[in-house]
């Protein structure tokens, strides 16, 4: 069980999707730096049971292509990863449910 998921996928050029969607417990992530850093093909992330409060997160999405969608748990979650890239496709769990 970690609070740490810095550089997780860092220059995961590959890398199209990841979904931690599975993830049990709401989990709330203190350090969140370069986790998605160049991860220059990805196009969906769901970290909807990840909590963001008191995070450090530098860079977490740099690189990462505009548009890409990411799934998070509530407005709060939404607002706090906009602010770290503002051209991602955010949307609240609520949201992307009700769109499908």
């Amino acid at each position: 069980d970690t609070d740490s998921f810095y550089r997780m996928f860092y220059n995961c050029t590959n890398l199209k999707s990841v979904n931690m969607s599975q993830l049990t417990d709401a989990k709330i992530i203190k350090q969140f730096s370069q986790v998605f850093y160049q991860c220059t093909s990805l196009n969906f992330v769901d970290i909807r049971n990840l909590q963001f409060i008191g995070t450090n997160g530098i860079n977490v999405f740099g690189g990462v292509p505009a548009g890409c969608t990411v799934i998070v748990g509530d407005s709060s979650a939404k607002s706090y990863i906009q602010g770290l890239k503002n051209d991602l496709n955010v949307k609240t769990v609520a949201e992307w449910e009700a769109e499908q």
